[in-house]
């Protein structure tokens, strides 16, 4: 996995907090910050998260939100290549895998399936990994 140049760093953690990122996403951000590369799973590769904040407006993420409504508190993980989709919830600092015919379900109604999968960043952080945990 890549490792971002420490003078990158600061860059990368300035942009987080520009975007209202703070504490109760302390493993999150220090992930993006100083590991950013692609990471390829089962269900789809992780896009390097501090691209899309280096040039937010131009991000996935900005496009969902003004083509679907995605509501402010997530963040795409997933690229424009991937059908499904994968969210940061700044909130809840979990990640939510929802598949693609449920996509306006869940935007519009708030809607969770019962098989979301949530992430554990302090996992992801700890042991350099993206092993999604279902909760159910």
């Amino acid at each position: 996995m890549g490792k971002v140049l420490p003078k990158y760093e600061e860059d990368y953690k300035l942009k987080f907090l520009e975007l209202g990122f703070d504490g109760s996403n302390g493993d999150f951000v220090m992930f993006w910050t100083q590991y950013n590369d692609e990471i390829t799973g089962k269900i789809g590769a992780l896009y390097p998260f501090a691209y899309e904040v280096r040039d937010f407006s131009k991000s996935l993420t900005v496009i969902l939100r003004n083509q679907l409504n995605l509501p402010c508190n997530y963040y795409s993980l997933f690229n424009f290549e991937n059908e499904d989709y994968l969210f940061y919830d700044k909130s809840s600092d979990n990640v939510l895998f929802i598949k693609s015919e449920n996509i306006q379900k869940f935007i519009k109604d708030a809607w969770l399936p019962t098989d979301v999968w949530y992430l554990s960043m302090t996992i992801v952080y700890r042991y350099h990994c993206c092993q999604l945990v279902n909760r159910d």
